[in-house]
């Protein structure tokens, strides 16, 4: 499925997208890095786009920023910039 929108626009209209991506940018994966660790614990990087994009936790006014699009442009866009995992074996998380 086609998005009708993109990340940097949803930043326009969000700006702490862009500080939330600038965050996903600075993770620096050591030897024992844990990507799925670093999304999905508690205050992780999903539970913050479900504050600020989705139908779920979103608090905006804005109804674009309110829809599962939105929440899968910015899931999508920041999930491939997150660095891969560095451990041996399965996922510590």
């Amino acid at each position: 499925m086609k998005s009708n929108i993109t990340f940097d626009q949803l930043c326009e209209i969000e700006p702490r997208l862009r500080h939330l991506e600038t965050m996903v940018k600075s993770i620096q994966a050591e030897k024992k890095f844990c990507a799925n660790e670093v999304w999905y614990r508690k205050e992780g990087i999903k539970s913050r786009i479900r504050q600020l994009v989705g139908y779920e936790g979103c608090h905006s006014k804005n109804d674009t920023l309110c829809t599962s699009e939105a929440y899968d442009v910015v899931y999508q866009h920041l999930w491939a910039i997150l660095p891969d995992c560095r451990h041996r074996g399965d996922c510590l998380f």
